[in-house]
């Protein structure tokens, strides 16, 4: 009977499924079945004539000995670990390993039973689950929370030795929404990629990058103890990154970033707080303007809070109708006529009193909420240009200027939107004039200048707003879809004694005149600006002079004080048309 049970435990040793094998106290192999040898490679002669301390990961060969010593002095009676085993072609296999002892009857130890369960796809999944969650997939970099792992390290690190430095980096890639949104996932795709690789070429091993939103990303530098060097190293990694066009499937290849900085001797003790403040440094980079530097401040933390609360408020705002749109009349200098209004957005705060767009349309922009803001001023001055038609005599050449963001112009509705609006109030494209930026301009891509010239195509004039106070370059002018320029108010204001700013307003003129463009000067506040204006062949003006924004229900007082009612039909010049 023993030898039939002994012959069965024999047939069941080398064909069970998992690997099972004798070890000796020294880690010699004293037997072995064939799903060991199948696991690693060898035969199992190659094995007899190794120890497991051969094919053991030697990142996991103290784990495995310490268990073994607890084995013997009768600590434990068994123990299980994940370990990894060499396998002959040099790869990394991974086990689940179960050991045991085995005495004498005296109780002397003799030798080890470990039993071997092959875990390397249960791993593999882990792997493949652990990049996932704390792995970008687009770029292979940490995500945000592989970063705050990073960050807690540093903290951690930072409280035992209180001279041991670290700084946050954010970065803001912009016109990143214009790409996607105008061109696809895969041109937007393959700019951050490439701007990844920029980065990473110019980083250190020991400085992590990490992709933590959609078009940001966050250096951790550690170790740096003047944190100037941390600004001097942003600034650098910019022009690194910056300092060649982006080769993609537009004539849009020039970025901007901003940048965000926190410094480890702002005191936070969580890794939250401490990508908070350099998010929160980098959005008051992007007010700066582009390419802007900001080093994080505490009061910057405050007026956080209430930008967050001014962006509730706004949605509030739209939702509860305390927008309203105020109007500026526009007056032809040669014919002395009302040619139209400019819609000015207010927002009317239940606490905090009239809003100026300054305050609120960049939190819009990067909030999205300029889309639907736009819109709504698009329909309510169209239909309230559309009422004012109707109401007075002959005024169906009034227009209305809308300005338009460069987010709207790529929203691949809008030209739908356009037609319906127009279709649905009554008005032609020549009564709708859109103002865009310099920049909006600079910085757009094939598919807005096609959109741009479908809206010439309906004729809908463009208008070039603030010309001359940030992007211009007069070279490229000729080559714009646009119908009008638009000249500050900074350089009308100081048009009397100031012969730069004179000469500017000249020489915008002159080059309009060239182009056959059109030119509105904007914030006119006295007789002497309008002669000299008048004089230099401008052709629009609108300003204090003529009248202050007005609410509708004062506009409809303005018409018929300048334009006269329906059957008088009055015409009016320039100077009779103010607001007393």
């Amino acid at each position: 009977m023993v030898s039939i049970n002994e012959h069965r435990f024999c047939d069941l040793f080398h064909s069970a499924a998992i690997g099972i094998a004798y070890v000796g106290l020294t880690g010699q192999w004293l037997q072995v079945n064939q799903k060991i040898c199948d696991l690693v490679g060898y035969t199992q002669q190659e094995l007899l004539e190794r120890t497991f301390q051969d094919i053991t990961h030697p990142e996991d060969l103290d784990t495995d000995l310490e268990y073994m010593q607890r084995l013997l002095t009768l600590e434990i009676q068994t123990y299980s670990i994940e370990k990894r085993y060499i396998h002959k072609n040099g790869s990394y296999i991974w086990i689940y390993l179960t050991v045991v002892l085995v005495r004498s009857p005296r109780g002397e130890p003799e030798y080890f039973i470990t039993v071997i369960k092959d875990i390397s796809d249960r791993k593999q999944a882990q792997e493949k689950l652990k990049l996932l969650a704390y792995y970008d997939v687009l770029t292979g970099l940490p995500n945000r929370f592989k970063f705050l792992e990073y960050l807690h390290q540093c903290i951690e690190s930072s409280n035992v030795n209180p001279n041991y430095l670290f700084s946050v980096v954010y970065l803001s890639l912009n016109q990143y929404q214009v790409i996607k949104y105008s061109l696809g996932h895969s041109q937007s795709d393959k700019l951050l990629i490439e701007m990844v690789r920029r980065c990473l070429s110019f980083l250190t091993p020991n400085q992590v990058l990490a992709r933590v939103g959609e078009n940001e990303f966050a250096i951790l530098i550690r170790g740096e103890s003047n944190f100037e060097n941390v600004a001097n190293l942003a600034n650098r990694l910019r022009k690194q990154v910056m300092r060649s066009p982006f080769k993609l499937n537009s004539p849009f290849e020039s970025f901007t970033l901003d940048i965000g900085i926190v410094n480890s001797t702002i005191g936070y003790n969580l890794p939250e707080d401490f990508l908070r403040a350099a998010d929160t440094a980098m959005h008051y980079a992007k007010l700066q303007g582009r390419d802007s530097t900001i080093v994080f401040e505490k009061a910057m933390q405050q007026r956080a809070i209430e930008r967050l609360q001014l962006e509730n408020d706004l949605q509030q705002a739209i939702k509860s109708q305390q927008l309203y749109l105020s109007y500026q009349p526009i007056i032809s200098l040669k014919t002395g006529l009302i040619a139209g209004f400019e819609a000015l957005l207010r927002w009317r705060h239940p606490t905090k009193g009239t809003v100026l767009p300054t305050e609120f349309i960049p939190l819009a922009e990067e909030t999205g909420l300029i889309v639907p803001i736009t819109q709504w001023v698009l329909e309510t001055a169209s239909r309230q240009l559309s009422l004012w038609q109707k109401e007075f005599f002959n005024q169906s050449s009034l227009s209305i200027s809308v300005n338009l963001s460069g987010i709207q112009l790529t929203q691949p509705n809008l030209l739908e939107f356009i037609d319906k609006l127009l279709l649905k109030v009554g008005l032609k494209g020549d009564n709708l004039k859109l103002e865009i930026t310099e920049s909006m301009l600079v910085d757009s891509t094939r598919q807005v200048s096609v959109i741009l010239e479908q809206l010439q195509a309906r004729n809908i004039q463009l208008s070039l707003d603030d010309f001359g106070t940030g992007y211009s370059c007069f070279s490229y002018l000729h080559s714009l879809p646009v119908d009008n320029l638009k000249i500050d108010r900074s350089f009308v204001n100081q048009i009397i004694g100031n012969q730069k700013k004179s000469g500017i307003v000249r020489a915008i003129i002159t080059l309009a005149r060239d182009l056959e463009l059109k030119v509105i000067a904007e914030g006119v506040e006295t007789r002497g600006q309008l002669d000299i204006l008048r004089d230099l062949g401008c052709d629009y003006a609108q300003g204090y002079f003529f009248s202050k924004p007005l609410e509708t229900k004062a506009v409809d007082t303005f018409l018929r004080n300048h334009l006269g009612k329906k059957a008088e039909g009055r015409r009016q010049k320039v100077t009779e048309c103010r607001l007393g």
